[in-house]
């Protein structure tokens, strides 16, 4: 097991709802990278511990919320907040920090636990279509995927991950990574038999480093009931 690994097996987070606001949305990413990310709720006036993770996603219902946490792991965990057209690094909480923050409706909380100084740069997917297979039965309908790649640090990682989510409107039901290692092309093809009324499906690429630490989402790439050929660029939105 990489020294990335091993530190991430003492990542452990707490998050709190306050009474009265939305429900919060959290995606656990396995520090292992040997299971699917899970999702799940947080009720207002309830809190969560969570532990060895690689990463954790946060968002709120509606029209956005609060949140409270505090870092109980022995690792300084950097936080960053997306909307649709930016990332930025929030905070950093340092060992037993605990903080309070808001969180808008078109907004997300990443929680990255800082394990080595090196965090590659995340990837952006320039092309995105949807290829129709038998129109009758939707057979051999999927999605192609193409991404970019800072040059000067295709060196120093593995290879990329990619994501799929299932959406109810802006509810996401489940995250699936497609690839059990990451893959050194640039390109994929996902069997994908199409949506309706409100349901969604969200892409998203990551790089993974040689040291074993995974990088922020790519851009994401929607498709819904309003794709014919192309997929939606939705920017930074939550996966």
């Amino acid at each position: 097991m990489s020294g990335v690994l091993t530190a991430l097996e003492d990542a452990r987070l707490e998050i709190g709802n306050p009474a009265h606001s939305p429900a919060l949305i959290i995606g656990r990413f396995d520090y292992a990278q040997a299971e699917d990310p899970a999702v799940v709720n947080i009720a207002a006036g309830s809190q969560m511990h969570f532990e060895k993770f690689s990463r954790l996603t946060v968002k709120a219902s509606g029209k956005g919320g609060q949140i409270t946490v505090r870092n109980t792991s022995p690792l300084v965990i950097d936080v960053y907040r997306e909307a649709p057209a930016s990332r930025v690094l929030e905070r950093t909480l340092g060992v037993g920090e605990g903080w309070n923050a808001g969180i808008g409706e078109n907004e997300q909380l990443f929680f990255l636990p800082r394990t080595d100084p090196y965090i590659p740069p995340q990837p952006i997917i320039a092309e995105a279509r949807y290829n129709r297979g038998n129109p009758a039965t939707s057979q051999d309908n999927s999605v192609f995927l193409r991404w970019i790649y800072p040059p000067d640090h295709m060196g120093r990682i593995q290879g990329f991950n990619v994501y799929k989510a299932f959406y109810d409107g802006a509810m996401p039901i489940a995250i699936h990574r497609l690839n059990l290692q990451p893959q050194t092309g640039v390109t994929a093809v996902i069997a994908d038999y199409g949506v309706s009324g409100r349901e969604n499906h969200r892409y998203a690429i990551t790089a993974v480093g040689r040291n074993g630490v995974e990088g922020l989402f790519s851009n994401i790439m929607v498709l819904d009931s309003g794709s014919l050929w192309g997929l939606k660029d939705a920017g930074m939105i939550p996966l």
